[in-house]
């Protein structure tokens, strides 16, 4: 892999060097390009709002992935997690636990309880989502996505050590006259969706905008136990906007939403002993249905569309409102934003964590979380040759009730039949200052340095509720709540602790941009980006014993992540083409990492870890009627230092943090009567990676490629309407998107599948 990385990195720098050559002899010869209102053709410019401001993605010095309404509609995203198949380094999977794991850059998050807070934040309307269990929902009425890559430390609520994924929804116009648009598809497995969205005015100084998404689909698995299909899905969600301009400096714009999710939740079953024994097979085959068993004896079959699960009903249930706020003050040479916003999740999540025909291990996770902050700002209104600053504060109230239980309704491999239960109260806040400069040091050099200071507290209790046996247990396929918990638990195991800890953290950024024409630019930055500290949930923390609780009081401290980076930004050929080029390192300290000790999850500290990388991203448009792109991200992740009670894991693999991704799409239009018609297809490639910090082949994942294609007819003229077929992952390819290691507990681990071939039709009408 080394080998490999410094190939690849050797080349890109290259191109690089060459890039940078070409611009010099370009300037030189023939000045700044002409603006882009000039150009009679070439790649559409994209205004991005990365730094708080609109800029031209191209403008803005740091790695970006944007996608535009149009590119939403166009690639098919219709959950975030989707985003991954035309982003370089990104990974996103609906996995295990509470909330989706999400990486950038080989920074990944393993979301395993409520409490965690994510390495790569999750903003919409310039709002933060704290909560892991909203991280992942349904995408509809967007303005806009950006997928920032790197530490987002100034701007972006609180600091984050991956990166930020920033979604802008579509607001109302004032003085636009009433419009919308409706879509509705029908799919395979029964899938069925419909979008609905409308503006209109309220007045001369008001308008207001509703949207609508309601969805489904059948299950797909088929149950070979208990018969049937399994794995459906059902999702209904509105938000409600308004936009109002009460004076000429006063701009307000607030919005509620509410949204609701019910998923049948399902896993494969990878083996880990030997057949006939509860002795590990050796070494662990890889993959499912690798012909090792769990302690049952069962053995899983290498289909991934067939499932042996006794567990009824098993779910991940997700209610969601909230609203905020916007109020934006311009005065002269500056704007006064006042962002206030609210919320409120419920999360209920029994699942079948053996995923095979015996009772050995349900996991049930419960917990109701509520979220209000508060951000202050003051920035600069000047031009881009101007000198650009921000200033701001933000706090967050972020207040948990949570329970977690390990029901071992028969005997484990290391104790008897059990109930393991852990609640919690946890309330999380959060004050930080922060500011950003942006200084042109002539007409070609632009410094940009920022900087925030964090302080954050998180205080509570935690309880210990354990049962021996398992009398009184609600019966399978029930959700196991926390009252059920206390009428089980035995007073000789309960134990209530205290926790109250808090960390002071400071980032920032200094950077340095050059610009050789209009059409390229070089930068080059250091940043340094934290995650605050936080405290092991789990439902295995026997806080009865003191040497266990005092561990439990002293928490996971802070990771904190420093990355080198430069870059090339370019338009070529008329800006026909467009060219991206990254080439960074991250060095980690305290990366905070999910191990499971005695067969059993909890966050651990790594000392210090490196990863390394390089991206590039293509467009290239040959005429009016083509469109093609591609990107390529590259890592080489390990850690350098990281040894635990249960071995030294120094020199292992990261998780989830694949050796390559890799996109590629092609576009044709043709004009045909009075409409257009369009064909598309593009391929994703991700590649090997380990899920496990001991890097054992039964927790391993081979490199995998995915093809999807679009066909649509678009006509109407004014009042525009499409049909489009569309089919994803057309080879069927199938693969764990996550391994959870219960080898030491049920000898098994837990496959998250990805999505089969999905295929349908769609129509779309504008009024």
């Amino acid at each position: 892999m080394g080998h490999f990385f410094r190939q690849q990195v050797i080349g890109i720098a290259g191109t690089l060097a060459i890039f940078s050559t070409v611009a010099v002899q370009h300037a030189a010869a023939q000045g700044a390009a002409p603006p882009i209102a000039d150009r009679a053709a070439g790649i559409e410019e994209v205004v991005v709002t990365a730094q708080k401001r609109a800029e031209s993605i191209q403008d803005v010095p740091i790695a970006i992935t944007a996608f535009t309404a149009e590119a939403l509609e166009k690639y098919e995203i219709r959950t975030s997690d989707e985003l991954q198949r035309f982003t370089p380094n990104l990974v996103w999977s609906n996995s295990g636990g509470a909330g989706s794991n999400i990486g950038i850059r080989g920074v990944t998050d393993s979301n395993y309880t409520t409490n965690q807070v994510g390495s790569v934040g999750v903003v919409r309307d310039e709002v933060g989502l704290n909560s892991p269990v909203a991280n992942t929902f349904a995408m509809f009425d967007l303005e806009r996505v950006e997928v920032l890559r790197g530490p987002q430390v100034a701007l972006y609520g609180r600091s984050t050590t991956g990166g930020a994924v920033s979604v802008v929804t579509r607001r109302p116009v004032i003085g636009a006259a009433a419009s919308g648009d409706i879509e509705a598809s029908l799919g395979n497995f029964d899938a069925w969706e419909l979008r609905a969205a409308g503006s209109m005015p309220l007045g001369p100084n008001t308008a207001v905008r509703l949207a609508v998404l309601g969805s489904a689909r059948g299950g797909i698995y088929r149950n070979a136990l208990l018969g049937g299909r399994e794995g459906e899905q059902r999702l209904q969600a509105a938000r409600l906007s308004l936009v109002a301009n009460p004076g000429d400096r006063l701009e307000l714009y607030a919005a509620a939403h509410v949204g609701r999710q019910r998923a049948s939740n399902r896993y494969k079953s990878v083996g880990q002993l030997r057949p006939g024994t509860t002795i590990p097979c050796s070494p662990v085959p890889q993959g499912v249905g690798n012909g090792c068993v769990d302690m049952s004896g069962f053995a899983d079959s290498s289909d991934f569309g067939v499932i042996s699960a006794n567990f009824p009903d098993p779910r991940r249930d997700i209610d969601v409102a909230g609203g905020l706020l916007k109020l934006d003050w311009k005065f002269d040479g500056m704007t006064l934003t006042s962002i206030t916003a609210y919320e409120q999740n419920e999360f209920v999540r029994p699942e079948d964590a053996d995923a095979g025909p015996a009772n050995l291990l349900d996991v049930h996770i419960i917990a109701d979380t509520d979220q209000f902050t508060q951000e202050l700002r003051l920035a600069s209104n000047g031009g881009r040759n101007d000198l650009q600053w921000i200033v701001g504060a933000y706090y967050l109230d972020e207040t948990q009730d949570g329970f977690t239980a390990a029901v071992f309704r028969a005997p484990s491999l290391i104790f008897p039949a059990n109930l393991r239960g852990h609640q919690y109260d946890q309330d999380d806040r959060i004050l930080s200052a922060y500011g950003q400069l942006d200084l042109p040091l002539s007409a070609r050099w632009r410094l940009s340095a920022g900087l925030r200071y964090s302080d954050e507290s998180k205080s509570g209790a935690g309880e210990s509720l354990r049962a021996n046996g398992t009398a009184g247990f609600p019966p399978v396929g029930q959700p196991f709540t926390e009252a059920d918990a206390r009428r089980v638990a035995s007073p000789a195991f309960y134990a209530e602790v205290p926790f109250d800890r808090s960390w002071q953290n400071w980032g920032g950024k200094l950077g340095i941009a050059y610009e050789f024409s209009d059409d390229l630019n070089v930068y080059a930055h250091v940043s340094k980006g934290f995650k605050g500290g936080t405290f092991n949930f789990a439902a295995n923390v026997p806080l009865a014993i003191p040497a266990a609780a005092a561990n439990y009081r002293r928490g996971v401290d802070p990771e904190k992540l420093t990355t080198y980076e430069v870059g090339l930004k370019s338009r070529l050929l008329d800006r026909s083409v467009l060219l991206n080029l990254a080439l960074f390192q991250n060095d980690y300290n305290d990366q905070q990492v999910l191990s499971f000790l005695n067969g059993f999850p909890a966050l651990v500290n790594a000392a210090e870890s490196t990863i390394r990388g390089a991206e590039v991203e293509l467009q290239w448009q040959p005429g009016a009627d083509w469109n093609l792109a591609a990107s390529l991200g590259i890592l080489d992740a390990t850690y350098d230092k990281f040894i635990l009670v249960t071995g030294n894991f120094s020199g292992n693999n990261m998780v989830q943090a694949p050796d390559v991704t890799a996109s590629a799409l092609v576009r044709k239009e043709w004009s045909l009567g009075t409409g257009r018609l369009s064909a598309q297809a593009s391929a994703y490639h991700i590649g090997k990676q380990d899920y496990d910090i001991t890097n054992l082949n039964s927790a391993k994942e081979d490199a995998h490629s995915f093809l999807d294609a679009r066909l649509a007819y678009a006509f109407g003229g004014d009042r525009p309407m499409e049909l489009a077929l569309y089919g994803k992952n057309l080879g069927d390819e199938r693969y764990c998107v996550a391994i959870s290691d219960l080898s030491g507990l049920v000898g098994t681990g837990q496959c998250s599948v990805n999505a089969p071939r999905t295929y349908g039709v769609a129509f779309r009408a504008s009024f």
